[in-house]
């Protein structure tokens, strides 16, 4: 039995395709809500140059056969201390050293570029350990620790209209001095460097448990390749922002649908609020405008996912008043490289 672990380019079109039929069938075997994009919208992931971050990714062969994918994002701008990554080991080829190999060869480039922390993201049931699934027990015993534990949450689609009417009636009142402004796609030239500067703010007030993380730098640039890169993997985003009297962004909230998804997923992005404009139920008047503009673009059934911590109540809140579900936990997991 001969295992080997190689480089994917994204350019060799018999190895991307094995790596990504590799990664989608290891990932959708582990849990009834994973999902995965098209190989086309990796193809874009893994060569498209950006200012904030480099792509990279492996495949791993078993007696020639690609059986495992890796992948990882080397932050480059911000956040140059760490690497994130996600692996996949198809079912038959498990127990055979596949997965650690190919954690063998993140953790080297990791180490290569100066890294100092691993991170990556592992399913597991609502209710009992983070190590019951074998994600989980994987990065436990390879040195893994759980940095934060997120709640998954799923909306079944299409929500109902009358629904939707009742919430924009209820949350009117205390967000009417607020001005929310859609768009689909590409931000409008006015609102971008505010929203730069709001996209700042995230990691400063969103909950991130133990993680070893630190605040973004945002450019225009960044943002227009962003929106450019998802286009082009073929993705349709709704965004809202609230706008407060003085002109400026202070609240943002999206959403994602994807041709090709391997099981037809939507996402909820983060939802983010300033601290001083809280309080006016602009979260909920956001997700709102969103879901109304996904359902007037798309009714068909699917399920929309998102992610809160799960010590976040405000959000859940709101999440729950919408119909979202909780379905499983999600473990953040990290390990350190020096």
């Amino acid at each position: 039995m001969s295992l080997l672990v190689e480089p994917v380019t994204g350019h060799e079109e018999g190895v991307l395709t094995a790596w990504h039929a590799a990664l989608v069938e290891g990932v959708l075997h582990d849990s009834p809500y994973a999902d995965e994009q098209p190989l086309e919208a990796f193809r874009v992931w893994l060569t498209r140059e950006r200012v904030e971050s480099q792509p990279q990714a492996w495949a791993a062969r078993l007696d020639g056969t690609v059986v495992g994918a890796a992948s990882a994002l080397w932050p480059r701008q911000d956040n140059a201390h760490l690497g994130e990554f996600e692996l996949a080991v198809v079912p038959a080829a498990r127990r055979a050293g596949v997965g650690t190999e190919l954690l063998e060869a993140v953790v080297a480039e990791g180490r290569r570029r100066g890294r100092r922390t691993l991170t990556t993201e592992a399913a597991a049931p609502l209710a009992g350990r983070l190590t019951a699934l074998p994600g989980g027990a994987f990065l436990d015993r390879h040195g893994f620790a759980v940095a934060m534990t997120e709640l998954h949450y799923v909306l079944r689609l299409p929500v109902d209209a009358a629904l939707l009417d009742l919430l924009t009636a209820e949350v009117s009142g205390p967000s009417g001095a607020y001005r929310l402004v859609s768009w689909t796609g590409r931000c409008p030239d006015e609102w971008v460097e505010s929203l730069c500067r709001l996209h700042e703010t995230f990691m400063d007030q969103a909950p991130t448990g133990d993680l070893d993380v630190e605040a973004e730098r945002w450019t225009v640039q960044r943002l227009r390749e962003g929106e450019q890169r998802m286009l082009d993997q073929g993705r349709t985003t709704f965004d809202t922002v609230a706008v407060c009297p003085d002109g400026q962004v202070v609240g943002e909230t999206g959403l994602m649908v994807q041709r090709g998804m391997a099981r037809d997923g939507g996402f909820q992005s983060g939802t983010l609020v300033r601290p001083e404009h809280r309080g006016h139920r602009l979260g909920l008047a956001m997700k709102v405008r969103n879901l109304q503009r996904l359902l007037a673009h798309d009714d068909r059934e699917r399920l929309l996912h998102t992610w809160n911590e799960q010590g976040n109540a405000p959000m859940i809140a709101v999440n729950t008043r919408l119909g979202f579900e909780p379905v499983e936990r999600t473990g953040v997991w990290q390990r350190p490289l020096t």
